[in-house]
């Protein structure tokens, strides 16, 4: 359970996680909360039915997952794990008992991993999407540009070219001598 997270965290920036950690303090605090109460729970429960309220653990683990993702469902299950070795070593719990509840946990932390990497994959494709539409977008406004310049260029060129061709006919015809043409191109 403590792979997940150390990977986790080698693979990103420290910095950046105490930041998303430090903006959900109060959120992490009730998920904290949440997993002692309920290892508390669990062990005072008796021997039978110890186990059967062990999915209890879910709860906070599939919460954080949803909510954080990735990396809230690895510090939720580094956090159960360390709550659960902690209780059952302060009870006095037997080799069975812990191998038991060591099963389960590997359920959840199966799980637990699961659904936190389909919502990371899910918010790293929504961050995807979004960029493409941005530059989908730019890529929309340089062709509008790009049309536009090319609309008031041929606008400009062809009065231009009128005008250009109007004085190239009347150097011809000056140089002709006609004067008679000469004066009927240049009227109105």
């Amino acid at each position: 359970t403590v792979t997940p997270l150390a990977l986790k965290l080698a693979r990103t920036k420290l910095g950046l996680q105490i930041a998303s950690v430090a903006k959900a303090w109060p959120e992490l605090l009730c998920f904290s909360l949440c997993v002692i109460l309920f290892a508390t729970l669990i062990l005072r429960t008796g021997e039978g039915a110890t186990l059967q309220y062990f999915y209890i653990f879910f709860i906070p683990t599939m919460l954080a997952a949803a909510r954080f993702g990735l990396f809230g469902a690895s510090l939720m299950l580094v956090a159960t794990e360390l709550s659960l070795v902690i209780l059952l070593e302060w009870v006095d719990a037997d080799a069975s008992h812990f191998t038991a509840y060591q099963t389960v946990m590997l359920v959840l932390a199966m799980t637990g991993l699961l659904v936190g990497t389909l919502i990371s994959e899910r918010d790293a494709a929504r961050l995807k999407a979004t960029a493409l539409e941005e530059e989908a977008t730019r890529a929309a406004r340089f062709n509008l540009v790009s049309s536009m310049a090319s609309a008031i260029l041929h606008d400009l060129s062809q009065p231009l070219t009128a005008a250009r061709a109007r004085a190239r006919t009347v150097q011809l015809l000056s140089d002709a001598g006609d004067l008679l043409r000469l004066k009927e191109n240049l009227g109105p």
